[in-house]
C-alpha cells in the first residue's frame, strides 16, 4: 500500500524543477528573465528571417516582383536568431551560428560590393557574446559596449533612413526602417546577455508558446501589410513610373504602420511573457512555502510534521484493510564527534548523504523522513516482517560506507529500532515511542546494530529505572569491587603498572559489566560520585598494598570525561593522595581522547596541573575517536595505548598492522611510551615487540584479579611475568615459512630442504602463517597458489603490506596466467615455480633468494 513518495506523489505538491531548499531562488528567477530578454529577440529574428525567405523566393519564382530584402541578408538574421536561441539552449552552437551570419554579409559584401552596416554589425556583436560569455567579466563588459555601439547606430540611421537604406537591410524603399528596428532589438539582447552569464531557463510551456507564438504574429503582421502595401501600389504606377518613385508616393501612415504594428505586437508579447514569468514565479514561492513547512531544508526530506500526518493516514487505512505497517527509526552515532571535532559544516554534508543514501535503498512507495537532529525515519506499509528486516539492515550498510569531506575519510554507524502494528493501534504517535526504546536497546548492545520493539522492552525500562535505584544504592553501601590487571613491560617482564577495573557485582543480577552501569551512572548524574569512589578505592588498595608488598609502580585509573571536566579534579586527585599519603608517582590517570573534544584550553590546563604535581597521564583508546592530532603534540601525556581493536587482528590485517606501526612511531617521535591492550597471543606480542612497542597488558600476561590476589601475585614472581619465548638458537638470516594446506607437500619439502640448514616453519593455513610472521623474523616464505582461505598471491600481497622485508616465492601446480601475471604486476612474488618441482633448480632458486633477503638487510617488519 503506497503511503507517501520520497519526492513525487507525496502529501506534499512538488514545487516543481529547479524550487526547493536548494534552489538558489532569487538567481534563479532573474536569470530566467534574463533568458527571456535574450530568446524573445532570437525567435523575433529567427521567424523574419524564414517568413522573409519564403517572401523572397515567392516575389522571385512566383509573382514576379523585386523581393523586399536580399536573400543574403534574410540568412544573416535568421543565423543571427538561431545564435541568440542556442545561446540559452545549446551553448555550443551558439558561436558557430553568429560567426555564419557574419560570414554570409561578408560574403554577400564582397561579391556584391553591397555592405550592409546593421546586419553586420548585430552579428558581430553577437558572435563576440557567444565568444565571451563564459570568459570572465572583462570580456562581458567588451560585449556590452559592442551592443550599446550596435544600438546607438541603429538608432541613428532610424532619423536618417533615406540617405542610409544601403546601410541596413538592403531593403526596397520605405521598408529599410525594419533592419533598423531588428538591429536595435538584437542590442537590447546583447546588452542584457553581458550583465552576467545566462543560466539554462526552466523548461516552461506556457512561455514557449507564447514567445514562439507572440514573435511569429508580430512578424507575420509586418511581412502581410508590408505585401499589400507593396502590391498595391506596384499595380497602380508600377507601369507609369519606375519602382522608387511609386514608393515615394506612400503615405505617412502606409510608411510606418507595418513597423509600428511590429514594435506593438513585439512589446506585447515582451511584457506578456514577463507576466506570466511573475505569475509562475509567485505559483513556485507558494509551493515552496508549503514544501518548506512540511520538509527538511537540509536533507529534502519530508518533517516530523509530515511524518505523523502520513502516519495517521497510514494507521486509519490499516485499521480498514488489516495491513501491517512498520517504523523504522535510526539515529547516527558519532555525528557529534564530527561537528565538535571539524565543523558543523561536515556534519550537515554526511546528513545530506546518510538522506541520499536511505532514499537509495528504501522503494519510492514508502516514506523517509528526517526527524529533530541525527534521526531518520522510515514508514512501510503492506511489507512482511523480512523485507522490513532487509531493509534496515541494507540501510545500515549503506550508513557504513565511509564518507569523504574535503580530503579526510570519514566513518559512522547507526543504530535502528522496529516497530509493527495492524489495525488494532489506538494511538500512531505510540509507534514512536516503540522505536525509540528499540533504538535505545540496539544502542545499549553495541550499537550498529537494529533491535525490534517488544512488551519486554517497556518492561526492560522499568527494569532500567530500578537498576538506576540499585546504582544509588551500590554507592551507598559499596557494592563495588576493583580488579587489577598488571601491565608489563615487553623487554623485562617487569610489572611497571595495574589497571584499576570496576566490577558491580549485583546481589541479584550477577556481574554487571561497566558497558551497562557507567552509561546509566552518567545518565543519572551519579558519574562524579562513582568516579570519586573509583579514585579513593584505588588510592586505599595501593596504599594496603605496599604494606605488603615492595611496589613501585602506579594505579591506573580510568577517568570519565565529565569527572574530569569539572573544575574541582585536580583538587580531588591530591586530596585523595594527601588522605592515604601516597605519593604523586603512585597514581595515573587514564583518559579517552574524548576528553579533548570538550573545553581544549582548560583539559590542558588541568594535565599541566597532574604533570606538575607528579601524577602520570595516559591516553586509553587512542585512534579509535576523532580528536585532532595539532593538540597531541602540546598534550602533558605520558603514554598512549593501542586499542585492543587494532591488537586483536594485527598479525593477519594488514590495516591493524599499519596502524598499529603508525601509532607506536608517532608516540616515540613524541617521547611517549606505548601501551598495547588486549593482548592475547603470542604472535600478537612479538609483532608489537619487533615494532618496538613498550609495554603490554592482556590476557597473555595476566587476567584482572583482585587487589588480594594481585598482592600475592607479586611475592610469588618477585613482580615479573613470564614473557613468551621462542628458540634461541635460531639463525635469524636462514628462516623460511613453508606454507600449503596439504601435509604430505610440507614434509616432502622438509626432508628436501633440512640439509641446506634452514630454520623451517610450517603452516597450512593463512591465518597459522601470519601468525609464525608475527612471532619469528621470517626471511623467505614457500606458498602453494590454492588455498583454503585465500590464493597465494593475495596472501602474498597482504605479507607483502605488513611485511616488506620478505621475499616471496609461490610454487604452484596450477601456473595460469592470470594467477602469474597478477602476481608479478602487484610486486608479491620474487619467483613463480611450478610443481613438481626440480629438486636442484628449487634449491638453487631458495638460495638466491636468501640472498636477496641479505642483500635488503634489516628487520622484515621494519617500517
Amino acid at each position: 500500500m503506497p503511503i507517501v513518495q520520497r519526492q513525487q506523489g507525496s502529501e506534499t505538491p512538488n514545487p516543481g524543477p529547479g524550487v526547493g531548499p536548494f534552489a538558489a531562488h532569487g538567481d534563479h528567477n532573474d536569470n530566467t528573465v534574463r533568458c527571456l530578454d535574450v530568446l524573445i529577440p532570437g525567435k523575433a529574428l529567427l521567424w523574419f528571417g524564414l517568413f522573409g525567405i519564403a517572401d523572397c523566393v515567392w516575389s522571385t519564382y512566383i509573382a514576379k516582383m523585386a523581393p523586399l530584402f536580399s536573400l543574403w541578408v534574410l540568412a544573416a538574421w535568421l543565423l543571427c536568431g538561431l545564435s541568440l536561441v542556442a545561446l540559452c539552449r545549446w551553448r555550443k552552437l551558439s558561436q558557430p551560428l553568429a560567426a555564419s551570419a557574419f560570414g554570409v554579409l561578408l560574403a554577400n559584401g564582397l561579391l556584391s560590393a553591397q555592405w550592409v552596416l546593421i546586419p553586420m554589425a548585430a552579428s558581430a556583436a553577437i558572435f563576440l557574446l557567444c565568444w565571451v560569455q563564459s570568459r570572465g567579466m572583462q570580456g562581458r563588459q567588451f560585449s556590452f559596449v559592442s551592443g550599446v555601439f550596435v544600438g546607438g547606430l541603429a538608432l541613428g540611421l532610424l532619423f536618417n533612413v533615406s540617405g542610409l537604406s544601403v546601410l541596413s537591410t538592403n531593403a526596397t524603399g520605405v521598408y529599410s526602417k525594419i533592419g533598423v528596428i531588428l538591429g536595435m532589438i538584437a542590442a537590447y539582447a546583447v546588452v542584457v546577455a553581458s550583465q552576467k552569464p545566462l543560466a539554462i531557463p526552466v523548461r516552461n510551456v506556457p512561455l514557449t508558446v507564447i514567445s514562439l507564438g507572440g514573435t511569429c504574429v508580430a512578424v507575420l503582421v509586418w511581412f502581410v501589410l508590408a505585401e499589400q502595401d507593396r502590391r498595391m501600389y506596384f499595380e497602380f504606377f508600377g507601369q507609369l513610373r519606375p519602382q522608387q518613385d511609386a514608393f515615394s508616393t506612400v503615405s505617412p501612415l502606409g510608411r510606418y504602420l507595418p513597423d509600428l504594428l511590429f514594435l506593438v505586437c513585439y512589446v506585447f508579447t515582451w511584457l506578456l511573457t514577463r507576466t506570466v514569468r511573475i505569475s509562475v514565479i509567485l505559483m513556485q514561492r507558494s509551493a515552496e512555502l508549503d514544501y518548506a513547512s512540511s520538509h527538511d531544508h537540509l536533507t529534502a526530506l519530508p518533517n516530523k510534521r509530515s511524518f505523523l500526518s502520513a502516519l495517521a493516514l497510514a494507521s486509519e487505512s490499516s485499521r480498514a484493510s488489516g495491513d501491517r505497517i512498520a517504523v523504522l527509526l535510526f539515529d547516527l552515532n558519532g555525528l557529534k564527534l564530527i561537528n565538535d571535532s571539524i565543523g558543523l559544516q561536515a556534519g550537515d554534508q554526511i546528513l545530506a548523504e546518510v538522506a541520499r543514501r536511505i532514499r537509495d535503498v528504501v522503494e519510492p512507495n514508502h516514506m523517509v523522513a528526517r526527524l529533530d537532529g541525527d534521526e531518520f525515519i522510515v514508514l512501510m506499509a503492506g511489507v512482511g516482517k523480512s523485507d522490513v528486516i532487509q531493509c534496515t539492515k541494507k540501510i545500515l550498510s549503506a550508513i557504513r560506507k565511509p564518507y569523504r569531506h574535503e580530503s579526510i575519510e570519514l566513518h559512522l554507524t547507526a543504530s535502528a529500532g522496529i516497530t509493527f502494528a495492524d489495525g488494532a493501534l489506538a494511538q500512531p504517535a505510540d509507534l514512536l515511542r516503540e522505536a525509540d526504546l528499540a533504538i535505545t536497546y540496539a544502542k545499549r548492545t553495541g550499537r550498529n546494530t537494529w533491535r525490534e520493539y517488544s512488551p519486554e522492552l517497556s518492561s526492560n525500562v522499568e527494569v532500567r529505572l530500578a537498576l538506576r535505584a540499585d546504582l544509588q544504592r551500590a554507592l551507598d553501601t559499596e557494592q563495588f569491587v576493583l580488579h587489577y590487571q598488571p601491565i608489563v613491560n615487553g623487554y623485562t617482564g617487569r610489572v611497571m603498572g595495574a589497571e584499576a577495573l570496576l566490577r558491580w557485582p549485583h546481589p541479584e543480577r550477577g556481574y554487571i559489566s561497566p558497558s551497562v552501569f557507567v552509561p546509566l551512572a552518567e545518565e543519572a548524574g551519579l558519574i562524579h560520585a562513582l568516579s570519586q569512589w573509583v579514585l579513593e578505592a584505588a588510592c586505599r588498595n595501593l596504599r594496603e598494598l605496599k604494606t605488603q608488598v615492595l611496589v613501585d609502580f602506579p594505579f591506573v585509573v580510568n577517568v570519565s570525561p565529565l569527572h574530569f571536566q569539572r573544575p574541582d579534579f585536580v583538587r580531588d586527585v591530591t586530596d585523595m593522595l594527601s588522605k592515604y599519603d601516597l605519593p604523586a608517582d603512585s597514581l595515573e590517570i587514564e583518559i579517552t581522547e574524548g576528553v579533548l573534544l570538550e573545553q581544549v584550553d582548560d583539559t590542558i590546563s588541568k594535565l599541566h596541573n597532574l604533570q606538575a604535581l607528579g601524577v602520570k597521564v595516559s591516553v586509553d583508546d587512542f585512534g579509535t575517536g576523532y580528536s585532532s592530532l595539532r593538540y597531541l603534540k602540546n598534550l602533558p601525556v605520558d603514554k598512549i595505548k593501542i586499542d585492543r581493536s587494532f591488537v586483536k587482528e594485527i598479525a593477519s590485517d594488514r590495516n591493524d598492522a599499519a596502524i598499529s606501526k603508525v601509532i607506536i612511531s608517532l608516540a616515540h617521535h613524541l617521547n611517549l611510551k606505548v601501551v598495547a591492550e588486549g593482548v592475547e597471543t603470542a604472535a600478537q606480542y612479538w609483532f608489537l615487540k619487533r615494532n618496538f612497542c613498550d609495554e603490554f597488558q592482556g590476557f597473555l600476561f595476566a587476567r584482572p584479579m583482585p587487589v588480594r590476589d594481585l598482592a600475592e601475585r607479586l611475592q610469588r614472581n618477585g613482580g615479573v611475568e613470564a614473557l613468551p619465548t621462542r628458540q634461541e638458537d635460531v639463525d635469524e638470516g636462514r628462516t623460511l615459512l613453508l606454507l600449503d594446506d596439504e601435509e604430505n607437500i610440507l614434509r616432502a619439502l622438509q626432508r628436501l630442504l633440512r640439509r641446506d640448514g634452514y630454520t623451517i616453519y610450517k603452516a597450512t593455513t593463512t591465518r597459522e602463517a601470519f601468525d609464525i610472521l608475527a612471532a619469528h623474523p621470517i626471511k623467505v616464505i614457500l606458498s602453494d597458489q590454492r588455498l583454503t582461505e585465500m590464493t597465494g598471491t593475495e596472501f602474498f600481497r597482504r605479507v607483502k603490506n605488513i611485511h616488506p622485508g620478505t621475499v616471496r616465492i609461490i610454487l604452484s601446480g596450477y601456473s595460469d596466467l592470470k594467477s602469474v601475471t597478477e602476481a608479478i604486476n602487484h610486486g608479491a612474488i620474487y619467483k613463480f615455480l611450478t610443481k613438481p618441482w626440480d629438486e636442484a633448480e628449487l634449491r638453487q632458486e631458495l638460495a638466491n633468494a636468501f640472498k636477496v633477503a641479505a642483500r635488503q638487510g634489516g628487520h622484515v617488519s621494519d617500517v
